[in-house]
């Protein structure tokens, strides 16, 4: 994880769950996966893998979720 956040350099909070709890609330299949999660818990997005071309939308996906909350 320390070398694909250290090459994908995100601009966004990154929160680590050590006790694996939050991978089998979210059912995480495959790595990295991402969930924007809004400001009442709920999921509004999620995706799996990892491509550059994904980048564009998945940054829009977490504008739109800050917009929503207010940020």
């Amino acid at each position: 994880a320390d070398a694909f956040l250290a090459a994908a350099a995100p601009r966004f909070a990154i929160a680590f769950d050590g006790a694996g709890d939050t991978p089998k609330r979210y059912a995480v299949k495959g790595m990295p996966t991402a969930a924007i999660v809004g400001a009442d818990g709920s999921v509004l997005g999620r995706h799996e893998g990892f491509k550059d071309d994904d980048r564009s939308a998945l940054e829009a996906a977490i504008v739109a979720a800050l917009a929503k909350a207010g940020r």
